[in-house]
């Protein structure tokens, strides 16, 4: 895997600074949940997939809003099947939390995202959002120099193999 950059450790670094708008009014940040495709490579080493944003094209993790009928990992889940095309074991405890602003019409929505672990286990041919996004694996080190959210990038620059071995699906712990 490639070493990582000065430049990840920069970005990680602006997580708490800045201002912005906040939802509702109240200060609060909305949730969201995401799912952090993961899979071994041939070597041995992880890789992640990213996918497009289709409003403004930047390279993200697949997320969405709670819902009141499945638990948040189902819902990381269903969301890596409608934008990536992946299925897979999906850890039920989240890796990590990083917040973002979500562009609006008008303003900028502070937004606190729960990220769940899922060793892919399958891609899929056709799915639900793949005339809107591209799809890509890499290694993590160059998904943490490509997404733009300080939050994720600290989150891709802190994986290591034991936090994964003890919040990752089985599945993913095995060797290509």
């Amino acid at each position: 895997m490639a070493k990582s950059t000065n430049k990840n450790k920069d970005k990680a670094n602006l997580q708490n600074e800045g201002g912005g708008a906040r939802s509702a009014g109240n200060g609060e940040a909305r949730r969201q949940v995401a799912a952090l495709p993961l899979r071994r490579a041939a070597a041995g080493g992880l890789e992640v997939m990213l996918v497009r944003s289709r409003t403004t094209g930047r390279w993200i993790i697949p997320k969405g809003w709670p819902s009141r009928r499945r638990k948040d990992h189902e819902q990381a889940a269903a969301e890596a099947r409608e934008e990536a095309g992946v299925k897979g074991d999906v850890g039920s405890t989240p890796i990590g939390r990083f917040e973002y602003f979500k562009r609006l019409t008008e303003t900028f929505e502070l937004v606190a995202v729960d990220v769940y672990v899922i060793g892919v286990t399958k891609e899929l041919a056709d799915w639900p959002e793949q005339d809107a996004r591209e799809r890509r694996w890499m290694a993590v080190s160059e998904a943490a120099d490509l997404v733009v959210e300080p939050g994720l990038v600290a989150l891709l620059v802190g994986l290591d193999e034991g936090r994964i071995a003890s919040l990752a699906p089985a599945s993913l712990l095995k060797q290509a």
